[in-house]
């Protein structure tokens, strides 16, 4: 196999302690990344020193490199390391609370190399909750057969457990960074259409959901939006009405998913007590299928 620079990226906002584990994972693969650029989105709790001297510590001066910059969003942080990257051929993002198996790099780039029309490799996704919920093992494997459909039923938070083709990201213009969150669906849906999405067996990568609010430090970001599912249901709807995806509109069971995506939106607004928001989900998830009545019991008692 011919030798690929691969490039990996960790945004981060003040999470000066759960920063550290990501890193460990990175230092600790079979296969060494190229370069690590390490983004703090404009920390206020020292955050910088803490990483610059983990660097200094345990990186190759010449390759691995903090970035800093004011508080911009995620988005932003990735899109600037991003162009920092120059002509890296495979890139990977890792959030800043999850945590890669030790032969990470060394799987995914073998599998994406074997297959030149592949735009990017998954694999699947063990959650991890800091509240003493039981773990979840989330098998990825039905990515192959059509990526942005499996993205529609089962979420498209990839980042963390995907290796990727720099140009294909590239030439879709990176993060929309308007965004506050739902990037990643708005990002991957179309990137899929580009060339094969392939899965890649073995250990899971770990998503530490809560760790890092659990310890005081910044919490996830889907956590921070009291309408997170709405703006995922809003991004999935524009790709397959107005974007790349609206001939896989045809496909069996897109339109109840969408109607799906629609309804858990309206549940997770009227947890928040927003029944207005709610009831303008429900109605979107009527009108992708009519046929569910609990949708139609939902819409009323909102």
């Amino acid at each position: 196999m011919n030798h690929t620079n691969l490039v990996t990226v960790i945004p981060f906002y003040n999470r000066r302690r759960t920063v550290l584990a990501a890193l460990a994972s990175v230092a600790a693969q079979t296969k060494p990344t190229d370069r690590l650029i390490v983004v703090d989105d404009g920390s206020t709790d020292g955050g910088s020193e803490v990483v610059r001297a983990w660097i200094s510590s345990h990186g190759d001066p010449a390759g691995w490199e903090l970035i800093v910059q004011g508080n911009a969003g995620v988005s932003a942080a990735r899109n600037r390391a991003l162009a920092h990257a120059g002509d890296d051929d495979f890139i990977a993002f890792l959030d800043s609370d999850d945590v890669w198996p030790t032969d990470f790099l060394e799987r995914m780039s073998s599998r994406l190399s074997d297959d030149p029309t592949a735009v990017a490799v998954s694999c699947d996704r063990r959650f991890v909750f800091a509240d003493g919920s039981p773990e979840r093992l989330h098998d990825s494997s039905g990515i192959e057969h059509c990526a942005a459909l499996w993205m529609l039923e089962h979420g498209a938070n990839l980042a963390s457990c995907t290796l990727f083709r720099s140009g294909p990201i590239k030439q879709q213009g990176g993060f929309d960074e308007r965004l506050r969150t739902g990037e990643d669906s708005a990002l991957f849906m179309p990137l899929s259409l580009e060339g094969a999405w392939l899965h890649a067996p073995g250990e899971a990568v770990q998503y530490r959901h809560g760790e890092a609010a659990h310890i005081g430090e910044e919490g996830n970001l889907s956590f921070r939006y009291k309408d997170n599912r709405r703006i995922w249901a809003t991004q999935y709807e524009l790709f397959f009405v107005r974007g790349k995806g609206q001939e896989l509109l045809t496909q069996a069971g897109c339109h109840k998913m969408l109607a799906r995506a629609w309804y858990q939106a309206g549940r997770e607004l009227v947890d928040r007590n927003a029944s207005r928001e709610a009831a303008y989900c429900f109605r979107k998830a009527v009108a992708w299928n009519p046929w569910r009545v609990k949708y139609y019991r939902s819409l009323l008692r909102a």
